[in-house]
């Protein structure tokens, strides 16, 4: 897949390459910090929808573009919840926001020796749109910031479904099945598990750890009685 270095392409690069502007900005002890990071984000965040514009309309789509424009969006809205866990963003919502993106990109990447290019789709701009607007909320400290956030959590299962049906109609059964959903959840659940320990929340997070551990063998269970070898698509199965 070779990279060409057209307009929309530089600018989701540009897009990622500022996203510590807006880190920086979130630390910064500066006046108006919240607005100022809003506007970065917001800025960014339309730069999405800019780079996708340009793409159609100067007829610049690129296999690279498809692959590397939703994972400059899922940069973005990661950085964003991770910063605000517990100031208005619910741990368990920026982890199954993180945790769709995070399955999504592995099984994007996994794919790409294949020559098999999974792209975004009209609903999961929609998802990436709620996300922004709820994330600007968050930042904002806006009135129903949870409930927006609680709206972008839920559209983003259910592209995330989506994207799994369309996945599992190109490839079959080798990359979306039950051990390999198994081996991605066990790989995320070590967000929630190091949070809880390093806040001295140390019965939840024990529990976390006893999911983990029997999740392990229960996606070898899976492949054995679902006959399937190959069953992982990240580096963190057994």
């Amino acid at each position: 897949m070779k990279f060409k270095f057209n307009i929309p392409n530089k600018i989701t690069i540009i897009r990622v390459s500022l996203i510590p502007l807006f880190v920086i900005v979130l630390l910064a002890d500066i006046p108006y910090k919240s607005i100022l990071a809003a506007f970065v984000f917001a800025m960014l965040s339309i730069s999405d929808f800019l780079d996708g514009y340009l793409a159609r309309k100067k007829m610049q789509v690129t296999e690279i573009g498809k692959l590397i424009d939703p994972i400059a969006d899922k940069l973005l809205i990661s950085t964003a919840l991770i910063f605000f866990i517990g100031k208005g963003v619910a741990l368990w919502m920026a982890v199954a926001i993180i945790a769709r993106e995070v399955i999504i990109t592995a099984i994007r990447i996994y794919l790409l020796p294949s020559k098999i290019v999974v792209p975004a789709s009209s609903f999961g701009k929609a998802k990436t749109f709620v996300q922004s607007i709820a994330v600007i909320f968050v930042i904002l400290k806006l009135p129903f910031s949870w409930h927006v956030m609680l709206a972008a959590v839920l559209l983003t299962l259910i592209s995330g479904l989506q994207y799994l049906v369309s996945i599992k109609e190109l490839t079959g059964n080798k990359v979306v099945n039950l051990p390999n959903l198994l081996t991605l959840a066990r790989f995320l659940l070590i967000i929630p598990f190091a949070y809880y320990f390093l806040n001295s929340r140390i019965h939840i997070a024990l529990l976390i750890f006893a999911i983990i551990a029997l999740s392990d063998k229960l996606d070898g269970i899976s492949a054995r009685i679902m006959n399937i070898n190959n069953r992982h698509i990240c580096p963190f199965g057994n």
